[in-house]
């Protein structure tokens, strides 16, 4: 976040980042642990999650996207990125941001058909907005949506 305000530093944000770097350091000794050491338990199976804060951002009132891929219990591939447009509802923040994970699974997937790792399973992509997987399951030309279905 306070990336976003690298080009015009307040004093504010020094002290946002100054109190960043206090906690890193105090921390240097944690670390995070993906996957576990029994191969029975672990999924080899591609899926990944994907979400959006509508409307997060106070300045301009745009959504931050986010998805993450997961394979054999480790992270493989993650972004999360302001949006280019302002979103009118959550429904259509999550149905943008699930476009984008989506594009991102296919291109992991012909990643991985390459040296035949490749799987004939659809890609399960996590959600939590049940109107976003609504429309997902079952998208419709309605004039409302179109606008969402043009930009996948």
């Amino acid at each position: 976040m306070l990336g976003r305000y690298v080009h015009d530093p307040s004093e504010k944000l020094w002290n946002a980042y100054f109190q960043i770097a206090k906690n890193l350091v105090k921390t240097r000794d944690f670390k995070l642990v993906f996957g576990t050491p029994d191969i029975e338990l672990m999924d080899l199976e591609l899926y990944g999650h994907s979400n959006s804060d509508w409307g997060g951002s106070t300045e301009d009132r745009k959504s931050t996207d986010a998805y993450i891929f997961i394979l054999l219990g480790a992270a493989i591939s993650w972004k999360v990125k302001l949006s280019q447009t302002a979103c009118l509802s959550s429904q259509e923040a999550c149905s943008c941001a699930l476009s984008e994970a989506t594009k991102e699974a296919l291109n992991l997937r012909i990643l991985m058909q390459q040296p035949g790792f490749g799987s004939t399973k659809p890609t399960t992509i996590f959600c939590d907005n049940k109107g976003a997987i609504t429309m997902g399951l079952h998208p419709s030309n309605k004039p409302i949506t179109r606008h969402i279905d043009m930009r996948k």
